[in-house]
C-alpha cells in the first residue's frame, strides 16, 4: 500500500525518529522539491513501512526513489513485500536509481535479507557507519562515559574560556545559525540548504520537537546545532562552527549539552548520524562521547551517476566560490546532492 500518511501502528516502533513522521517529511519535501511516500505492508503488530522520497531528474542525475531513514518493520516477510512494492513504484515513476538504507543497531547482526529476497536490487555495505550514543537516565552516569582525556577535557576548557550555550527560538537566531551552517558547508565543499528549511523548523518544531543551541563567546555566536526529539530518540541534526574559534572547543561543548538536554527529556538514544568508515578522526571523536558504530546496508538498483572524481571536483569548485554565490546557487543543486 502506498500512502502519504504514517499508519498508527508504526508510531509505536522503537526505532522511529522525527524524520519518519509526516510533519517532518512535509517540511523536507517542500524545501527540497521532492515527493514523499510511505510503502506499508501488514497490519497491527506485524508490518513493514518503507519511507521513500522521489527526486526528479537533474542535469547530471537520474530520477531517484530513495530512503533517508531506515525502514521500520516487525516482520521480515512484510519487509520483503514492501521492498517489492518500492520496486513497482520505481518502475511506475520510471526511476533509474533506487536506494533503500537499512541500519543496524547491533554490531554482530547481519542483514536479515538475501539477494534473492530483494532482486533486482543488490545488497551493498554502505561506506558510512551508523553512530549512536546509548543514554542513561542519569546525567552523571553519561558524564562518566565521556573520555576523560579528550571529551571531558574539551568541555571543561570551553567552560573555562567562558563559552556559553543558549537555547534560542527567534528568527534572528535562526538567521545567525544559518550563516554558521552555510560557512561550514562552504568549507566542506557542500551546497547549503534553503533558509526556508530552518525557518520551518523554527516555526513548527521548536521547542517541542527540536532545540536550537548556540555557542556564544564574548557576544559572538561561534557554533550551533539543532537537536531533534521524537518519542525516546534524539537526533543530532544540522550543525556548524566558525573555524577561527575551534580552539575554544565549542562543538565538544555543544555535544555535551545535547547529551544533557536529551537525558532531561528521558531519551534512550542520541543518534549522531552517519560517519564515513575511513574518517578515523570523526569516528574517534564520537567514540569519546560514548558513541557506538554499527554497519549500514544498502539495497541498490541502477546508477546514481555519482563518480568519485567528479564528486571531488565538485567539492573543490564549491569551496572556490564566494560565500554569497555559494548560498545563491545552492538551492538549485542541493536536492541532487543529498539524494
Amino acid at each position: 500500500m502506498i500512502t502519504s500518511s504514517l499508519p498508527s501502528e508504526v508510531l509505536k516502533h522503537q526505532n522511529i525518529t522525527l524524520f519518519h513522521t509526516p510533519y517532518w517529511r512535509e517540511i523536507w519535501a517542500k524545501t527540497l522539491k521532492c515527493k514523499s511516500y510511505y510503502i506499508f505492508q501488514g497490519s497491527l503488530d506485524q508490518y513493514a513501512c518503507v519511507p521513500v522520497y522521489y527526486y526528479e531528474q537533474g542535469i547530471f542525475t537520474p530520477k531517484k526513489l530513495i530512503t533517508h531513514e531506515e525502514p521500520l518493520y516487525t516482520n521480515i516477510n512484510c519487509l520483503k513485500q514492501a521492498i517489492n512494492e518500492v520496486i513497482q513504484l520505481a518502475n511506475k515513476l520510471n526511476c533509474k536509481y533506487v536506494k533503500i538504507k537499512i541500519k543496524s543497531f547491533e554490531s554482530s547482526k547481519n542483514l536479515p535479507l538475501t539477494p534473492r529476497d530483494v532482486a533486482p536490487l543488490k545488497i551493498k555495505i554502505a561506506p558510512n557507519l551508523n553512530s549512536v550514543i546509548p543514554l542513561s537516565t542519569n546525567i552523571e552516569e553519561n558524564w562518566k562515559r565521556l573520555d576523560k582525556g579528550s571529551a571531558r577535557w574539551a568541555v571543561k576548557k570551553a567552560e573555562r574560556m567562558n563559552v556559553r550555550i543558549k537555547y534560542c527560538e527567534s528568527k534572528d537566531d535562526v538567521v545567525e545559525f544559518y550563516k554558521i551552517v552555510s560557512e561550514t558547508r562552504h568549507r566542506l565543499g557542500l551546497p547549503m540548504f534553503p533558509f526556508r528549511l530552518f525557518e520551518l523548523i523554527r516555526q513548527r518544531l521548536i521547542p517541542n520537537n527540536a532545540s536550537l543551541l548556540l555557542a556564544d563567546y564574548n557576544g559572538k555566536i561561534i557554533a550551533g546545532v539543532i537537536l531533534f526529539f521524537y518519542k525516546d530518540r534524539a537526533v543530532f541534526g544540522f550543525e556548524g562552527y566558525r573555524k577561527d574559534y575551534s580552539h575554544l572547543q565549542p562543538v565538544h561543548y555543544l555535544l555535551w549539552k545535547c547529551i544533557e538536554d536529551a537525558t532531561k527529556r528521558r531519551m534512550r538514544v542520541l543518534d549522531l548520524g552517519e560517519t564515513p568508515r575511513f574518517h578515523e578522526g570523526l569516528l574517534r571523536f564520537k567514540r569519546h562521547f560514548g558513541a557506538l558504530h554499527y554497519p549500514i546496508y544498502m539495497l541498490v538498483y541502477g546508477d546514481s551517476h555519482e563518480r568519485p572524481f567528479f564528486k571531488s571536483l565538485g567539492r573543490r569548485i564549491w569551496r572556490m566560490l564566494p560565500l554569497i554565490l555559494h548560498e545563491r546557487l545552492s538551492p538549485l543543486v542541493v536536492s541532487r546532492v543529498v539524494a
